[in-house]
């Protein structure tokens, strides 16, 4: 279905063959006000249209440019436009009123990990399995497109009302092409050490903050308990963390710290994963767990989900940062710089029709980009898919890496 040109304005008009959608702020009726952030609210939202419940992240255009976020949000918003699969919150709609800007996405009701371990302090080895393989498959299509998340960690995972988790926030998240030595974009306790000390990585700097929430769920505190850069750059430089026959908790296999250790390998070319993400998938710890069944919601999820409601704080702003906001809403930047903002997936003009290819059938697939992965040397290339027929064909291959692994 093809797109015609449209006019960014405050009554956005999609033009498709001879359809034309109106959407704006008044196209929901809002339900309730979910979540708040530095510069955003997040809403539940009913489309008027069809009733379909969405998530709405309404967020001030001053307070971007002021706290200087506005490449975060753009490329945030590039990247989604560019993403559909049901283990990430994708985005369907993104449009602009005179002082706004509009995410609209994936309702997901559960809580994060993060609201998870505060509640139970730890997981067990089929909870976190269960939560480990969900976050593999999200990474496995975000790494197929070769975008780098960059900021995998407990916050950023969702459950949804069936207990199943999707990676969220795409903020600092970048094509593996981007990426640069100069930046340290992520959570110093879940960062790879290659990004610390600013050298070249690979798609695997995501495995690693895995392995590092891998611990965390088993253990109920992180590898080590850093707060600052300077302090984990230390550590890190003079330490290899490995976790020890003796120190897996009762209940659980040894093969777990075993995936643990591979994961936190400090040097991105020996790490779990250096080779593709199928070294995760056919690890000795993931012995018959079905990640086609995964995919295809057919496992009964261990995660209870957590209904209890967060109290909700929305900061006043005093006179200074008021002052502070008018003067941007009045520059030349904040009636140009969001532009381009506007974004409407195609395939919503039918959301009742299933949208979302999977991988394991026999589907034609859009993606039409050869697949190489580049890794940290820049100098080997190695090619996952190298023909058009993309992701499917993808997930089918079988590299056998568990075979060519002594565990």
């Amino acid at each position: 279905m093809k797109k015609e040109k449209f006019q960014n304005n405050n009554n956005n008009e999609f033009h498709q063959r001879n359809n034309i959608e109106k959407i704006n702020r008044n196209s929901f009726h809002i339900i309730t006000l979910i979540g708040s952030g530095g510069f955003s609210k997040v809403y539940e939202v009913k489309w008027k249209k069809n009733g379909m419940l969405f998530a709405m992240k309404e967020m001030s255009k001053a307070k971007i440019i002021d706290r200087k976020s506005v490449k975060s949000i753009i490329i945030e918003r590039d990247i989604l436009s560019k993403l559909n699969h049901p283990f990430i919150i994708n985005l369907h709609f993104s449009f602009q009123d005179q002082d706004k800007l509009y995410l609209i996405m994936d309702l997901v009701k559960g809580k994060d990990l993060r609201n998870h371990l505060l509640l139970k302090k730890k997981m067990n080895e089929e909870q976190t399995k269960f939560i480990t393989g969900c976050v593999i498959l999200g990474l496995e299509y975000l790494h197929f497109n070769l975008i780098v998340h960059r900021d995998i960690k407990p916050e950023n995972i969702i459950f949804d009302e069936n207990g199943y988790a999707k990676i969220s926030d795409f903020g600092l998240s970048c094509h593996l092409s981007k990426m640069n030595t100069k930046n340290t974009p992520g959570t110093y306790s879940y960062m790879a050490p290659e990004i610390l000390f600013h050298e070249p990585s690979n798609l695997s700097l995501d495995y690693y903050s895995l392995g590092v929430i891998v611990y965390e769920l088993m253990n109920g505190i992180r590898p080590y308990m850093i707060i600052n850069a300077e302090n984990t750059k230390k550590y890190l430089s003079e330490n290899q963390f490995s976790m020890k026959r003796h120190a897996v908790p009762e209940g659980w296999g040894i093969e777990s710290a075993d995936f643990i250790n591979r994961l936190l390998q400090k040097n991105p070319k020996t790490r779990l994963g250096s080779s593709g993400i199928k070294e995760l998938k056919n690890h000795c710890w993931f012995r018959g767990f079905n990640f086609k069944e995964l995919y295809e919601f057919k496992i009964k999820s261990p995660i209870e989900t957590i209904n209890t409601k967060s109290d909700i704080i929305i900061k006043a702003i005093d006179k200074e940062t008021y002052k502070r906001y008018n003067k941007i809403m009045k520059s030349d930047e904040y009636r140009t710089i969001f532009k381009s903002f506007l974004y409407f997936n195609i395939y919503d003009q039918n959301l009742s029709k299933d949208f979302l290819n999977n991988p394991y059938e026999n589907s034609n697939n859009n993606n039409k980009d050869n697949i190489n992965m580049i890794f940290n040397d820049n100098k080997t290339t190695k090619n996952v898919v190298t023909d058009n027929k993309s992701f499917n064909l993808y997930m089918k291959k079988d590299d056998n890496l568990f075979n060519k692994n002594n565990y």
